[in-house]
């Protein structure tokens, strides 16, 4: 039988792990949602998820791993995606500061409703 301490200890990082992986959940969705906003307000709208997928993938896979037989696989597997969304966002970030906004001129839009 594992200590009582030992329990509650891992008991605490499942729960942070979990907490920190929503929280990771909720930013990658509200960057699609902002990409999709500018798109649109660009009249760019592809249909693309816009990230979405890789988005959720990272939380996803930081909460496997702590999965003891699945978390170093996990992890690396999280580090390639997380490599993978930073590239296609810097791409997506040099498609829209090279494009006219509503203004007339390249950038991130003014809209407020947009989170630049």
């Amino acid at each position: 039988m594992l200590p009582v301490e030992l329990i509650e200890g891992l008991l605490a990082v499942v729960i942070i792990a979990l907490v920190i992986g929503l929280g990771l959940a909720i930013m990658y969705s509200k960057i699609t949602e902002s990409i999709k906003n500018e798109y649109e307000a660009r009249g760019y709208d592809d249909g693309g998820n816009y990230l979405k997928g890789l988005g959720m993938a990272i939380p996803i896979l930081a909460i496997v791993g702590i999965i003891p037989t699945f978390g170093s696989v996990a992890s690396l597997a999280g580090l390639v995606v997380w490599i993978i969304y930073w590239v296609k966002s810097a791409e997506i970030k040099k498609r829209l500061m090279s494009s006219p906004n509503e203004g007339g001129n390249g950038g991130m839009s003014s809209n407020p409703d947009i989170l630049d």
